[in-house]
């Protein structure tokens, strides 16, 4: 009985260690470009819970900027600040 006691608790721990992605709850950032022609200069916007949230402030800030764009960054992998590498960018 002890034995099994110890296998789940090792378990327990490499699943902790392990991260488990699965269970880890998805950021979106949002940047806006005011110069779609201009990638250099951005605006970092904030982070979401939801692709669909970033999108809707998006959609505000390019009534304000006719000539802009916008980008969302899904889980930041690495990087300090408002920009960096993310698992994944779109609109």
């Amino acid at each position: 009985m002890r034995t099994t006691g110890n296998i789940l608790i090792c378990l327990l721990i490499l699943v902790g260690f392990c991260g488990c992605d699965k269970f880890k709850n998805d950021t979106y950032d949002l940047f806006v470009y005011p110069d779609k022609n201009d990638f250099t200069n951005h605006i970092y916007v904030g982070q979401y819970s939801t692709a669909d949230e970033a999108r809707d402030v998006a959609a505000e800030h390019m009534k304000k900027y006719p000539n802009g764009d916008y980008e969302i960054g899904k889980n930041k992998i690495e990087g300090d600040g408002d920009g960096g590498v993310y698992e994944e960018t779109f609109r």
